[in-house]
């Protein structure tokens, strides 16, 4: 990557399209692998793909940011609906300053129907010079009324940070997480968290967490709340399965 922006492969206003079987590998100034991207993309299903992007030392490639690496396995923005993204693995890495986002979704008014499910994402940070976003970051424009994006079924790898709803590119609302197993893994890090809420002084509300599994240290536990604005909630909870015969009374305490 040599400028800002730089996708690998790209649905800009595109409907009915399927992005699968692909391997993709990137690098520099700012890589990111898939993204679907711009009002009118919708109905598109991203399957069976496998992404590694690296972010090394900072260069001047371009001049819109000066010196950067920043390197993204995908990113939906600016609008879509119907976004189906399975099976796929995506994996960031960053070393030597570096700075990385496994998935950079931005929620939108124009954004409906995101569901990620059945992937594995990872990112990971090699040394202490290096810096990421998250595994997951969810960075909309601060609304708490957008429609929800759904994850479940997820495996999610991290060794900073699974996921985040709010940082300098903006902050989201209204995550829904089913299923999801979270693993803390790679060098170890004194500010690693599972899960981060808020930026700034923008509210982050309505992200829900259910069922989840955790491997390695990750957990509710390691939880931060960030910023300033109001609200700022992250609600978890098991979902619980009853079965019984017709017309039975039944109470849940």
């Amino acid at each position: 990557s040599w400028a800002t922006n730089s996708f690998a492969i790209t649905c800009y206003k595109t409907r009915n399209a399927k992005i699968y079987g692909n391997r993709i590998y990137g690098s520099g100034y700012m890589a990111i692998g898939i993204g679907t991207v711009s009002d009118g993309v919708g109905d598109i299903e991203v399957r069976d793909n496998f992404v590694l992007v690296q972010a090394t030392k900072p260069l001047k490639r371009w001049d819109e940011y000066g010196d950067q690496s920043g390197c993204h396995g995908m990113r939906i923005t600016w609008g879509g609906e119907n976004l189906h993204y399975h099976n796929n693995i995506f994996v960031a890495r960053a070393r030597e300053g570096g700075k990385v986002r496994g998935l950079w979704v931005c929620p939108g008014a124009k954004i409906t129907g995101v569901l990620f499910e059945d992937n594995v994402i990872k990112a990971i940070c090699e040394d202490a010079a290096s810096d990421g976003n998250a595994a997951i970051s969810v960075c909309g424009d601060g609304k708490t009324d957008h429609a929800p994006m759904l994850f479940r079924n997820n495996r999610v790898l991290s060794n900073f940070l699974h996921v985040r709803t709010g940082e300098s590119y903006g902050v989201g609302s209204n995550t829904r997480f089913y299923g999801n197993t979270f693993v803390r893994t790679g060098p170890e890090r004194a500010d690693y968290r599972t899960f981060q809420v808020g930026f700034w002084n923008k509210p982050s509300a309505g992200h829900q967490v259910f069922d989840s599994r955790f491997e390695g240290g990750a957990g509710y536990d390691k939880l931060q709340f960030d910023g300033e604005g109001e609200p700022r909630d992250l609600s978890v909870g098991p979902t619980l399965t009853l079965q019984t015969t017709p017309g039975a009374d039944v109470a849940i305490t």
